[in-house]
């Protein structure tokens, strides 16, 4: 049987339901190019046995965010830092690969014991999380391969 608009009067509606039905809603509201609600996260670095990172403070506002950054496509480990904001499944919802703030490339010292930095992300919903990847935060780290660093809950209070 052939298709026919007249067997599908709604094509249109059809259309878009089918170009949308993939879309992750985050990643098309930091498409449109306007601002959207972002959160300036300010996180806290602990060196020890086991780094912790700590969320210190969080602030809502609007502005136009930088889209999400997609991994390389290759057949072996990553090195380097980013970060994503993930939803409660591990679904990546924003990511961004930065240069690391806690140990700079080509720095000669280890890590330092403690240090504050802030990352913007879109506003989270419940059950969301920030994941940290970090190559070692050792001399010579830099080039070794990114394992998860930290994981920050992060709960929205209505």
């Amino acid at each position: 049987m052939r298709l026919t608009l007249n067997h599908c009067k709604n094509w249109r509606i059809w259309l878009l339901v089918a170009l949308f039905a993939g879309v992750n809603w985050a990643a098309f509201a930091q498409s449109t190019n306007g601002p959207v609600s972002v959160n300036r996260l300010i996180i806290q670095f602990r060196a020890g046995p086991t780094n912790s990172f700590d969320l210190l403070s969080k602030t809502t506002f609007m502005k136009t965010l930088s889209p999400s950054d997609q991994l390389p496509a290759v057949g072996r480990p990553l090195s380097g830092f980013w970060f994503e904001l993930q939803d409660s499944i591990g679904g990546v919802k924003y990511r961004r690969v930065i240069d690391n703030p806690i140990r700079p490339a080509g720095s000669t010292g280890p890590a330092p014991a403690e240090q504050v930095f802030s990352l913007l992300v879109p506003s989270p919903v419940n059950g969301d999380s920030l994941v940290l990847f970090s190559s070692p935060l050792v001399p010579g780290g830099e080039s070794q391969p990114a394992q998860e660093a930290g994981r920050i809950s992060l709960v929205t209070i209505n």
